[in-house]
């Protein structure tokens, strides 16, 4: 029951997120645009919707942590799994230890020199490689969907790098928020995913997904 638990922890985060940011968030932020403005920006210091905004997204991050615990629990002898856990707990980690560290000012690339260490080089790669190594936790169908995943990532970080140097220099990029929305959804319902995945595996396995052999074939 409390691996389950753990587990469903990976499917209340991602809403948790979404509703923090995309819903209370913007809408306590007068003038903010969800189409142009980052996420980012809505805990920056000079946003008004900080305050409520960080809260909720250490209690993000702290679901996040206890799914992965989940996950490590559920491992069992998939090593693959394991790693992708111990990788993405590192992620998670991360985030929290980000918050005192927000973005300054209206720049979205180098405004707080360890905002941008961690935000835009250490926490990607962590989430890359797990994304990447649970490509081989599971059967073809988990395998696609993370493959797809990655490409989508890599694809949109261009998108969105490409942005993000115009909107430093000036210029106006009008669906700038959408791009970055569009960025983190991929690896939110990743999450998601792979949740509802042990979760089956759990149930079907009366709570132990190695005993198909640690190999998860049927996913």
């Amino acid at each position: 029951m409390l691996r389950k638990v753990l587990l469903v922890c990976g499917i209340l985060a991602p809403l948790l997120y979404i509703v923090a940011n995309d819903v209370i968030a913007a809408t306590l932020y007068p003038g903010y645009s969800r189409i142009s403005r980052p996420v980012s920006e809505l805990s920056a210091t000079y946003a008004p919707s900080r305050p409520i905004l960080v809260p909720l997204l250490v209690v993000f991050e702290l679901l996040m942590i206890a799914f992965w615990i989940g996950v490590w629990r559920s491992a069992q002898n998939n090593r693959a799994l394991r790693i992708t856990s111990g990788l993405m707990m590192g992620f998670a980690i991360l985030g929290l230890l980000a918050f005192p560290f927000p973005m300054s000012t209206n720049e979205v690339l180098g405004a707080n020199t360890i905002h941008t260490i961690i935000w835009g080089v250490i926490t990607p790669l962590l989430m890359l490689a797990g994304i990447g190594v649970s490509a081989v936790a599971f059967g073809k169908a988990f395998r696609l969907f993370a493959i797809l995943t990655l490409v989508a990532l890599f694809a949109l970080s261009i998108l969105n790098g490409i942005e993000a140097t115009q909107v430093n220099a000036g210029q106006t990029v009008l669906w700038f928020g959408i791009t970055e929305r569009a960025l983190i959804a991929p690896w939110l319902l990743w999450v998601a995913v792979l949740a509802i995945t042990l979760l089956r595996a759990h149930t079907d396995t009366e709570g132990s997904p190695s005993q198909k052999g640690g190999h998860h074939d049927d996913y």
